[in-house]
């Protein structure tokens, strides 16, 4: 595997990022990210507006680019590697900010799925703090299997009972709907 080195020159980077951002997809994320942030360190450029000008892409996608050089060295390693998207780098970003203890759990996890997967088991591991990344993926991925079907049943509450369900959905870190869905499963299933 050839790993990518530091820019050295405008025109070094000039020719990483142009290799890139030609046809549909990125082909070396931290070579490109490495080579906007060596632009955007060059007098002229010191932001992601001014480095967007200079090359027919975002100042978002610039700053979601460099953003990646954050992450810690063995998960560079897996960009090297090809195995990680830049829509992975920015949802690992997320995890490293709101659970570092399970970052490198994760990555194990999201460098074996789609993007859409990825991103799914990230939500909902920030979603619901206590929940294992094993235990979140075992909940993304039989979301996933078949079509589902949703109804949706209509009651009539009093103030009192719906402040009550508001609590507790809200100590449950979920929203009404979900909360009371639960309890319909769990009451059926005592049945």
């Amino acid at each position: 595997m050839k790993q990518s080195q530091p820019v050295q020159s405008l025109a070094e980077a000039d020719k990483i990022i142009w290799a890139n951002v030609k046809g549909p997809k990125f082909k070396d994320y931290l070579g490109v990210a490495r080579a906007l942030s060596y632009v955007k360190r060059q007098q002229g450029y010191g932001s992601d507006r001014k480095v967007a000008e200079r090359y027919p892409i975002s100042r978002e996608m610039v700053r979601e680019f460099i953003s990646l050089l954050q992450l810690p060295e063995e998960i560079l390693t897996l960009y090297e590697s090809k195995m990680l998207t830049l829509e992975h780098g920015r949802k690992l970003l997320q995890v490293q900010r709101a659970r570092p203890a399970v970052l490198h759990e994760v990555v194990e996890h999201v460098s074996h799925l789609s993007s859409h997967e990825a991103r799914d088991l990230i939500v909902h591991l920030l979603r619901f703090p206590d929940l294992t990344v094993e235990r979140a993926k075992e909940d993304i991925m039989q979301s996933r299997k078949g079509p589902r079907r949703e109804f949706h049943v209509v009651t009539i509450v009093d103030q009192v009972t719906y402040d009550a369900l508001v609590r507790h959905a809200r100590d449950h870190h979920v929203g009404v709907s979900e909360f009371v869905g639960g309890i319909v499963k769990g009451w059926l299933a005592e049945r």
